[in-house]
């Protein structure tokens, strides 16, 4: 799905839709999660989110040449095909022009799942596990963490929620936690709550 200066039709519609006059493909940015040492510095970094290429933001806009289109069947969100989502549909019009269709969405290596990470490393995937509301490799995920080990700063009952985070190897939850405050403070522990680093996240 390269595009080196010519029009691709990411989303295969020109055939359904019109002629394609504009295409674009950019990879998907990357995020970097840090770990806060107890005086505020960085202890440790990671990059997560497109670290291995495999997701490209893509559009394209189709000049609507026909007078019948059935964008129930042409145009729909969702998956088109193996690792080809379209997330919006924009049309537009002006005076004496065909109409225009502006199809927006995602491209990947492989089939795209809801709520699955993608290239993630294994520290930090749970953060965009949980921002996408799950699902949770555990049950006991997404649980009210009752800090009472007393390390985090004092709050009300049900601030805090605790997440797994996996640790290769392990055949259990492993001591890995994120836990996030309600209001939007999060700490990583590696070793099951007996200490805790603020994790600071930049772009």
């Amino acid at each position: 799905m390269a595009n080196f200066g010519a029009l691709t039709d990411h989303f295969t519609l020109a055939a359904s839709v019109g002629t394609l006059v504009e295409s674009s493909k950019t990879p998907v940015a990357n995020s970097r999660a840090d770990a806060l040492d107890e005086n505020g510095d960085i202890a440790d970094a990671a990059w997560y989110g497109n670290t291995a290429a495999e997701l490209y933001e893509a559009s394209c806009t189709y000049q609507v040449d026909t007078t019948d289109v059935n964008v129930a069947t042409a145009l729909k969100l969702g998956e088109l095909a193996t690792g080809v989502v379209v997330t919006s549909i924009e049309i537009s019009t002006s005076n004496g022009d065909w109409p225009k269709i502006t199809v927006s969405g995602i491209l990947g290596t492989g089939a795209l799942e809801q709520g699955k990470t993608y290239a993630l490393p294994s520290n930090w995937d749970t953060l965009a596990l949980i921002r996408a509301g799950g699902p949770y490799p555990y049950r006991q995920d997404d649980g009210v963490f009752g800090n009472r080990e007393g390390l985090l700063p004092r709050q009300p009952s049900g601030y805090y929620r605790e997440y797994t985070v996996v640790t290769p190897g392990s055949d259990d939850r492993g001591p890995r936690r994120i836990i996030f405050g309600a209001d939007g403070d999060r700490y990583w522990t590696a070793d099951h709550y007996a200490s805790f680093r603020q994790i600071k996240e930049s772009r």
